[in-house]
């Protein structure tokens, strides 16, 4: 029997999987969860699988404290009420409900494209770092090994799978892990000199940001923090600053438009509100300077001992929009990355803020664990041999 690795990232607007180190495959974690029995006459809004999930998760072998659970999620349980469930801030990951659905909803999905049915799969998944003990790993596990069914009541499928083993890593250790190597497994050689020493790793997820220590490239126990502060501060910023240029109270699109481009959608054309846009996310580099400082206190270490801070997650994107006209893309702010690296080298003039050099900086976690996930089907087949 092959063997099977399902890499998932849960972050708090969308889930990320790969199967196998296959591609990367972005689903919703918004859920409606409903009774078995209820009826649910929403049409698809299309055949793709995202668009039919409303499921049934059981687990088949062993007690669980979640299944069995019927949920919608995605465009159906958007459709089918106004009211969603979404992952919290005010609790730890490891222990709401929806952690699991989407951790086996992505499972199923990794099944679905690898064409895997009633076989063992192995999951290698991400926490806060600051959840990352022996107790939390132990309760994880205790939910998620054993055997799962998952019924795709629109699509009339079902798919079944063992989970045998499920490792798990710190959200942002993880991330580094695609700072230092490529795809391919190869080092980076523009990270060589962050290899030894210390590296801060900040990562700027929607709801909140994960600060995690690394030593010569590993994980320092203890130093995981969680900081209330992540994109949706940023957009509560944004929306602040647009009531007051213009008055206006615009839609969470327009918002996420302008985070994204630096311009706000007016009418049939567009608002330049770039200079509005760098105010908040200096604001925003600002408090988070703030805890970065109050973590450095909290784990000992000098911010003048620090070679590099490593900044990823989608909070910390850059802004831009390509101008049809001008057949030309227009950078319109910079990433938070930027704004930080200016506060920190007002204590540390020589510390180095580095984005995540591969692009979409939402990817670095599931890049990570899939690099991690390569690494250990490679040490499970050499036992094998």
């Amino acid at each position: 029997m092959s063997m099977n690795v399902v890499c998932l990232d849960e972050g708090a607007s969308s889930s990320r999987y790969a199967v196998n180190s296959g591609a990367v495959k972005v689903y919703p974690n918004n859920a409606r969860l409903i009774e078995e029995d209820t009826v649910v006459s929403l049409v698809p809004n299309s055949d793709d699988v995202l668009d039919n999930l409303d499921i049934t998760i059981t687990k088949t072998s062993g007690e669980s404290r979640y299944f069995p659970q019927r949920v919608l999620l995605g465009s159906l349980a958007e459709r089918f009420s106004r009211s969603n469930t979404r992952p919290s801030m005010n609790a730890n990951k490891c222990k709401q409900k929806l952690t699991y659905i989407t951790v086996l909803l992505g499972t199923a999905l990794g099944c679905l494209d690898a064409g895997i049915g009633g076989e063992e799969v192995s999951i290698i998944m991400n926490l806060p770092p600051v959840e990352l003990t022996d107790d939390n790993v132990n309760y994880v596990k205790s939910e998620l090994l054993g055997a799962f069914s998952v019924k795709f009541h629109k699509l009339e499928k079902e798919i079944s799978f063992t989970v045998t083993d499920v490792v798990v890593k710190p959200e942002g250790v993880s991330a580094s892990v695609a700072f230092f190597y490529n795809k391919d497994a190869s080092p980076r050689v523009t990270m060589a000199d962050y290899s030894t020493g210390y590296v801060l790793v900040v990562d700027i997820g929607a709801s909140t940001s994960d600060l995690a220590l690394l030593k010569d490239k590993k994980f320092i126990e203890r130093t995981g923090q969680t900081y209330k502060l992540g994109g949706n501060t940023l957009r509560d910023k944004v929306r602040s600053k647009i009531k007051e240029v213009s008055g206006l109270e615009v839609t969470d699109e327009a918002v996420e438009t302008l985070l994204s481009e630096g311009r706000l959608p007016y009418g049939n054309s567009y608002r330049d509100m770039s200079k509005e846009l760098v105010a908040a996310k200096r604001e925003f580099a600002d408090e988070l300077y703030d805890s970065i400082d109050s973590y450095f206190t909290t784990v000992g270490v000098g911010i003048s001992s620090i070679k590099a801070v490593f900044v990823c997650g989608g909070g910390s994107m850059e802004s831009s929009y390509f101008d049809e006209k001008e057949n030309k893309e227009v950078k319109t702010s910079e990433p938070v990355s930027k704004y930080l690296l200016e506060r920190l080298q007002e204590v540390c003039d020589s510390v180095d803020v580095v984005s995540y050099p591969d692009g979409n900086p939402r990817m670095a976690n599931i890049i990570g664990t899939i690099l991690i996930g390569n690494a250990y089907r490679a040490k499970k087949a050499s036992k094998k041999a």
